[in-house]
């Protein structure tokens, strides 16, 4: 069991990856609004950001579209929103409106929790579903 989990988290990565390497230059803003300060590119490694993910993120976050979860869908999260936004939205949660999603849900210390390493990993793993 434990390897099929390792082998899912291995695909999931792969696909990132592949989905980061074909989505085209440059990052995308938000759906709705804007995001203060310049647009960088992630510069975290997808494949760690799916692990990082998967550990912190997933028990509320879907990244499949028709699946509900506690916090928003982040399927094609990489094609609606920027970077910049992404990590906002992980460093500061609250300051953007998460739809018909309860506020306040999601935990405010993950700036605290994870390492900046692991911040720039999972902005770059959400970046890449697309």
């Amino acid at each position: 069991m434990a390897s099929d989990r390792r082998a899912a988290r291995g695909a999931v990565g792969l696909l990132a990856v592949l989905a980061f390497a074909c989505a085209g230059p440059g990052p995308r803003g938000p759906v709705d609004g804007e995001v203060s300060g310049s647009v960088t590119i992630a510069g975290g490694d997808p494949v760690a950001g799916a692990e990082v993910f998967t550990r912190e993120c997933a028990s509320c976050h879907t990244t499949v579209s028709a699946t509900p979860g506690i916090g928003p869908s982040l399927s094609m999260a990489g094609m609606r929103f920027n970077v910049d936004y992404i990590r906002q939205s992980i460093l500061h949660p609250g300051q953007y409106e998460a739809g018909e999603h309860s506020p306040g849900v999601m935990p405010r210390d993950l700036g605290q929790r994870l390492t900046d390493e692991e911040i720039e990993d999972v902005v770059a793993y959400v970046a890449a579903l697309r």
